[in-house]
């Protein structure tokens, strides 16, 4: 290939390695095993040897599975790699990643680091995401986004306050990649689907490059209870309407290479052809993989709910966040694999039968995994295997919002927990759709809201 020694070269997912003359950066790299707790799959698996990659340094841009995916980091061969991360305050992933004898840079956010002859600034984005600024060399400059949600709070003005006036390429996601509505619901996922577009091209507007790669979504509902998500092909969805906004696309396949110096005078209309035939066709191609467990009893819910309450209330004080409006703050799980529902309580410690209406459903297995991880609400609502009685969706944000925070390093031993901090849950991009097609949700979770105040 001609041009310069400044190159993109896609693997897969979200996974590329930025290319200079004297560097490589590999990102994010997934090529084997699942995400989400079995939810997701790659589109391609088994792509690449993680060990068969030429790279110096593997940037890692935050902690969710398909990002930071162990399965693929533990089949490298021995320690001694070098791998950047962003600081935060638990360790986690540097821990981890030390613990197998690799070195771990971190890096402050804004902060210029220079690698060999690529010079590396991340940003910030919701507390745990970043994205990646790379200047090569010559200048060019490439935002590699991920999936951060730049346009909250003030990233978009802190990447700015750098001179972007060579920014070839931004990679983005492409779709949404959480839960999008119930099984027969269509509006909810082409809403969601029209949210992210919607960002695109407000990032598009905010930092004008050359060319936007459209990555980071290359995946499938792989389970049993989500694998219905798999009807829509938002790719020429998502092309069409970004060309009419006049935005230049970049569709990539494994292992096609850009170079930053053909950037702004090619079309890639012909490599974005073939790429759209070969997702879809991947897509056409998948099979349900992955199935729930079948033998856990409701002696073993009680006995996990059990811990985990005591557990919560070790780590918080109750009397911060519960008052006497609120101290029958409950949650009622239909149980799918059992035909029952389980109400389970927040601020007394207390599980038992119910009757009539749930708020969410769920399987044993899925029950138990957000009962044993902080993060489970998160991975829960990304893996969509979950259903939601419209009206009380909320309620399953609420209860799970203390471990869910206390995961990213919030733990409530000093502050309160107020309805001011609470109504950020509206801000999720599930409950964005809930309560923009139920007026009865907005009503209940405003209701629900005061009584934490």
């Amino acid at each position: 290939m001609s041009g310069t020694s400044n190159k993109i070269k896609f693997l897969n997912h979200s996974s590329l390695v930025v290319e200079s003359k004297n560097t490589h950066i590999l990102c994010d790299p997934w090529f084997k095993g699942t995400a989400f707790n079995n939810g997701w799959r790659l589109l391609f698996e088994n792509s690449h040897d993680i060990n068969e990659i030429n790279y110096d340094y593997i940037w890692i841009s935050h902690e969710h599975p398909d990002h930071f995916s162990i399965p693929t980091l533990v089949d490298i061969k021995g320690g001694g790699k070098h791998f950047l991360y962003q600081e935060t305050s638990d360790k986690k992933v540097k821990n981890w990643l030390e613990q197998r004898q690799h070195l771990v840079t971190e890096l402050a956010e804004g902060k210029e680091y220079v690698f060999n002859d690529i010079n590396f600034t991340t940003f910030v984005s919701d507390g745990y995401d970043s994205a990646a600024l790379f200047k090569f060399p010559n200048g060019d400059q490439f935002l590699n986004l991920n999936d951060a949600r730049v346009e909250l709070g003030e990233t978009i003005s802190k990447i700015k306050k750098n001179n972007l006036s060579n920014l070839k390429i931004i990679s983005i996601q492409f779709s949404y990649a959480n839960w999008a509505g119930n099984e027969a619901d269509n509006d909810i996922p082409l809403h969601q689907q029209d949210l992210v577009i919607e960002r695109i091209i407000k990032i598009h507007e905010a930092f004008k490059p050359e060319k936007i790669l459209l990555f980071a979504s290359y995946i499938f509902y792989s389970h049993e209870e989500n694998f219905f998500w798999n009807k829509n092909f938002w790719l020429t969805y998502v092309v069409e309407k970004l060309i009419e906004q006049g935005i230049d696309v970049i569709i990539p396949k494994p292992n096609q290479i850009i170079d930053m110096s053909e950037v702004a005078s090619k079309s890639f209309d012909d490599e974005n052809h073939l790429a759209i035939e070969f997702w879809k066709k991947q897509t056409e191609d998948e099979q349900i993989k992955d199935y729930s467990k079948t033998d856990i009893t409701i002696g073993e819910i009680e006995s996990t709910y059990n811990e985990w309450y005591g557990k919560l209330w070790q780590n918080n004080k109750l009397e911060l966040v519960s008052n006497a409006k609120n101290h029958d703050f409950n949650i009622r799980i239909k149980i799918n694999d059992k035909n029952c529902i389980l109400e389970l309580s927040l601020f007394k410690k207390l599980i038992r039968n119910a009757t009539g209406i749930y708020d969410c459903a769920v399987s044993s297995e899925t029950l138990l995994f957000l009962l044993k991880n902080n993060f489970g609400r998160g991975t829960v609502t990304v893996n969509s295997r979950i259903q939601f009685n419209y009206d009380f969706a909320h309620k399953f944000f609420l209860f799970f919002f203390i471990p869910y925070a206390n995961n990213i390093g919030k733990i409530f031993t000093n502050d309160r927990l107020t309805s001011k901090s609470l109504k950020t849950i509206g801000n999720t991009s599930v409950m964005m759709s809930i309560l923009k097609f139920n007026n009865k949700s907005k009503v209940n979770f405003e209701k629900e809201l005061v009584t934490f105040d």
